[in-house]
């Protein structure tokens, strides 16, 4: 698919960002309106956190169609940039999900902190916010991914999950350890340095599990 290349270059270029700064959130573009049917939903997880889901449905899906799944991290800020790369040239587009949180703001440092990063070997205090990695793969799983098979005609044998910086170090983790969950892989930028480089196994082959 010629969009996921286009995508992995505008989550590339908006993580040289500063790690902690708020650039401000672009709005969606009418070519955007055009092509997609976008929504929004706010979901709590079963331990009552709070979450934003977006979701952009091609207009053009002909009937009993269903079309490739992209999974977005960081969503207030890279939903819109997702939505936004896509023209027609790029072929037929994917049912584009971005998962997100209940702000304004693109980026909830706190949060992301939280639910993107693996538990650190050791205690440390700079490591000491997340840890959660995991807790947030099985909300996806559990909880987003059968809400979004409701909401639109996606095919669950071409899922693809996107991220930058803690989302990138997030996929990282999912490929690791939960493979078989996506078909691609998108990660950029991944923050490996967390936990002194906890993400990657010490083990040979990486992966126990090849994306399916």
């Amino acid at each position: 698919m010629r969009y996921l290349p286009v995508v992995l270059i505008t989550l590339i270029a908006s993580s040289l960002l500063p790690a902690r700064a708020q650039p401000p959130v672009a709005t969606l573009s009418e070519n955007a309106k055009r092509y997609f049917s976008i929504e929004q939903h706010d979901m709590e997880s079963t331990r009552q956190l709070q979450y934003r889901i977006f979701i952009a449905t091609p207009r053009d899906i002909a009937a009993q169609e269903k079309r490739p799944v992209l999974y977005v991290l960081d969503a207030n800020a890279q939903f819109p940039l997702a939505v936004n790369s896509y023209t027609p040239a790029q072929g037929p587009a994917p049912v584009i999900v971005g998962i997100g949180y209940r702000i304004d703001q693109g980026y909830d440092i706190p949060a992301r902190t939280r639910d993107y990063t693996p538990p650190a070997p050791t205690p440390d205090p700079d490591f000491g916010a997340g840890g959660e990695a995991e807790l947030f793969y099985q909300f996806i799983q559990h909880s987003v991914k059968p809400w979004v098979e409701t909401q639109a005609p996606v095919n669950p044998q071409q899922q693809t999950l996107a991220g930058h910086s803690f989302g990138g170090l997030f996929v990282l983790y999912t490929l690791f350890n939960h493979g078989e969950s996506f078909q691609r892989y998108l990660a950029a930028s991944p923050s490996i340095w967390w936990g002194d480089g906890v993400v990657i196994p010490k083990r040979s082959p990486l992966l126990t599990a090849q994306p399916t």
